[in-house]
């Protein structure tokens, strides 16, 4: 077994136990169905939300995972290999977009106006962030490792979110990988320019910044701001 795919496992496993701390998941609101889960790995979030009378929909670029997830949960959801910056969904086409743990790894503003396309007047984004403190901790562990490759890409980390919280920007490492940390004020901004009303909240040791689109369709953000 992969380390990628044990991971997803254990995921999949503290997605299904209720009491423990590092599980954090949206509630699904009434007349939420269809659900998009970007960064889905196997699915195992959207399996613990569970599947009765939902369209649930998971996007991930681990094949592997991916791949793993339709051999075991191919009857409950459609799992497909795509990046966060380019759904395969039509514009208008789903009611909840949550990204519990991948919106680090991403080209945020891209994302963030992706999951705004596929969004329903009406429609909810759920996301977790990775804060400052977040790539600090990935510092301390490099400096302790005396990588000096680590301590390069974590350098990266660090400068990719200060961008993104002066510019509303990030840029790709060398590896045309995408990392950062994420502060509640700066996602708030991108989501509010793109026209949601946003929520944010502690859950447990997470931060969840939640954001609701109007029912109708004037006064929206455009989807590319």
């Amino acid at each position: 077994m992969s380390k990628h795919l044990a991971y997803h496992l254990e995921e999949l496993r503290i997605a299904l136990a209720d009491g423990d701390e590092r599980r954090v998941l949206p509630r699904v609101l009434d007349g939420e169905s269809t659900v998009l889960d970007v960064g889905c790995g196997i699915g195992q979030s959207l399996i613990a939300l569970g599947t009765d009378g939902r369209r649930c929909i998971g996007i991930d670029i681990d094949e592997a995972a991916i791949r793993h997830g339709v051999q075991t949960f191919g009857d409950r959801l459609r799992l497909e290999v795509a990046g966060a910056e380019r759904i395969p969904l039509e514009a208008g086409s789903v009611d909840l977009v949550m990204c519990r743990v991948s919106l680090p790894y991403t080209n945020v503003p891209r994302a963030l106006a992706e999951m705004r396309r596929v969004l329903r007047p009406g429609g909810r984004i759920w996301l977790t962030l990775h804060e400052r403190r977040t790539a600090q901790g990935y510092l301390r562990e490099a400096w302790r490792a005396r990588s000096p490759l680590r301590i390069a890409h974590v350098l990266y980390i660090l400068a990719n979110g200060w961008l993104l919280e002066l510019t509303g920007r990030v840029l790709p490492y060398p590896n045309g990988r995408y990392e950062s940390w994420q502060s509640p004020q700066a996602v708030s901004r991108r989501l509010v320019r793109l026209g949601f009303e946003v929520e944010v909240r502690t859950e447990g040791r997470h931060t969840v910044v939640e954001g609701r689109l109007p029912r109708v369709a004037h006064g929206q953000g455009r989807p590319g701001a």
